[in-house]
């Protein structure tokens, strides 16, 4: 598998100047980051060569990722027993400083002992595994709470709820965004809990966080228990910069939802959504692309303009968003 030393440069595009001028950790570390790029491309065969060249330079992330290229051939060559002499190696070379209390390395050790093959062994991950959650790790304090909640590593950590929440809670008050979103996805779209932990996140635009505080807001806005809440929520995320939310307050002014009606608020708000929609849209964001289509096809924030309508859904269509391709076909049969 190994490549000819220029090759491998242009794969992951670092010239020759570059690796003359930077320590190995460093350079095994930006190989490790265009692998990772490399993968999500899905050019697995240059993604395991640049993982290759990493691990070449001692880098033991890429040791891993490397063996398993080997088991599954993703790199072009199936190898197991190179694949389990790779991980013993990184297996031996962590065990030191997981021993020391390093908790990166812990949970370095916990997904090694997690790989298929020979040195596969779920009481070792979950004993690593809890050691760094209870070292105060927020990362491994996230991945204890996944396993209680699924328990995949019986019946070292059998599955278990309450457990489940402690330490995603844990996690989720150090910071991890990830715990934040599971324990507002667990809440049952209780409104106190989701804006808990989900709100702030939303309001950075954070996606996962802004479809359940979303939800559960369109759940309880009819409530009367709720309405005031919900409400003040929508203004929170409106008055940050999400056009969903901006379009969602044009909406409750217009229609007088929890509020009295008021024409002109509503069309300050349709007129921000549209806006920061369109902003959206320009970036190459084809869902944006979509609403803005929608948007000017129905006039809302704007006048009714259907040859921007079909711009922007055509720009969403060209993207593959099948949703664009039906609206357009409506606007057409409603044209005819």
């Amino acid at each position: 598998m190994t490549l000819p030393r220029l090759c491998l440069l242009a794969i992951v595009g670092l010239p020759a100047f570059a690796i003359a001028a930077q320590d190995p950790e460093t350079v095994a570390a930006e190989f490790v980051r265009q692998a990772v790029e490399l993968e999500q491309q899905r050019n697995l065969v240059e993604a395991c060569r640049a993982f290759e060249k990493a691990s070449d330079l001692g880098n033991l992330v890429a040791r891993q990722r490397l063996a398993r290229c080997y088991r599954t051939g993703d790199g072009g060559e199936r190898n197991v027993a190179l694949a389990d002499e790779l991980m013993r190696g990184v297996i031996e070379a962590d065990l030191p400083q997981a021993r020391a209390g390093e908790a990166k390395v812990q949970i370095h050790l916990y997904l090694a002992y997690r790989q298929p093959g020979a040195s596969e062994d779920p009481g070792q991950a979950a004993m690593w595994l809890i050691r760094a959650a209870e070292s105060g790790d927020p990362k491994a304090q996230y991945a204890l709470g996944q396993q209680y909640s699924v328990g995949t590593l019986a019946p070292a950590i059998e599955q278990d709820p309450v457990k489940a929440r402690e330490w995603l809670e844990k996690s989720a008050l150090q910071g991890n965004k990830y715990a934040r979103q599971q324990l507002a996805r667990k809440s049952g779209y209780n409104l106190d809990e989701v804006l808990y932990w989900c709100l702030d996140l939303a309001k950075e635009g954070d996606e996962a966080c802004l479809e359940v505080v979303n939800v559960t807001i369109g759940r309880t806005l009819p409530l009367k228990k709720y309405q005031q809440q919900a409400l003040a929520a929508v203004q929170t995320l409106a008055e940050s910069g999400i056009g969903e939310s901006q379009l969602a307050l044009g909406q409750i002014y217009e229609q007088g939802l929890v509020v009295s009606k008021d024409p002109t608020l509503a069309g300050v708000w349709y007129s921000r959504g549209l806006r920061t929609t369109l902003a959206e849209a320009e970036s190459g964001d084809a869902e944006a692309q979509f609403a803005a289509g929608v948007l000017y096809s129905r006039g809302i924030g704007t006048d009714v303009d259907l040859d921007q309508a079909r711009l922007w859904l055509q720009r969403a269509a060209d993207q593959g968003f099948s949703k664009a391709d039906a609206f357009l076909a409506r606007l057409k049969a409603t044209a005819e």
